[in-house]
C-alpha cells in the first residue's frame, strides 16, 4: 500500500491555486477531485478558463508584471528557452 502524504504536514503551505487556460480535463478532474478536499483547500482552488482578468484580480496580481498570455501588460513569454 502507498501512503498518501498529509498536507498538513507539508512543508509548504497552499494559499491559492489559480488556473487559466486549462484544458477540459483538467477542469473535469478537479471537478470530481473537489468533493474529496478539505473544504479549505477546495475553497482556495479556482480555475478561471479564458477568464485572465478574473484570475489577475483573485490573485491580486497587478498586470504590469505579468506575460501578456496570461492576460498581462508585460512582454509573451518566451517558451525558447524550454527544452
Amino acid at each position: 500500500m502507498i501512503p498518501v502524504a498529509d498536507l498538513q504536514a507539508a512543508p509548504f503551505a497552499v494559499k491559492g491555486l489559480f488556473a487559466c487556460h486549462q484544458p477540459l480535463h483538467v477542469s473535469a478532474m478537479m471537478g470530481a477531485l473537489r468533493p474529496f478536499l478539505s473544504a479549505k483547500l477546495a475553497g482556495r482552488l479556482a480555475l478561471f478558463g479564458a477568464d485572465t482578468a478574473g484570475m489577475l484580480r483573485a490573485a491580486g496580481l497587478d498586470p504590469l508584471y505579468v506575460p501578456s498570455d496570461f492576460g498581462g501588460t508585460n512582454e509573451a513569454f518566451d517558451f525558447a528557452w524550454c527544452p
